[in-house]
C-alpha cells in the first residue's frame, strides 16, 4: 500500500533493541524507511485480525 500522499500522525512505539537493529540495518540496505516497515507490518496484523474488528463492530463495540 502507497503512503505516499495519506496525511499522517506520530506514534510512539516501544520495540526490542534487537527488534530496532535489525530494522535499522534493514533499512539501510534496502534504503527503505523504517517507518516504511512498521506501517507494513500495522497493515499485516490489521488484516490478519480483521474478523476480530468485525465482531466488535457487531456486538457493539467499538
Amino acid at each position: 500500500m502507497s503512503y505516499q500522499r495519506r496525511r499522517r500522525i506520530t506514534m510512539t512505539v516501544y520495540v526490542d533493541p534487537d527488534q530496532k537493529a535489525t530494522l535499522d540495518r534493514l533499512s539501510k540496505v534496502t534504503r527503505v524507511p523504517s517507518a516504511e516497515y512498521v506501517r507494513e507490518g500495522i497493515d499485516i496484523v490489521l488484516t490478519k485480525y480483521k474478523k476480530h474488528l468485525r465482531w466488535a463492530v457487531t456486538h457493539g463495540l467499538r
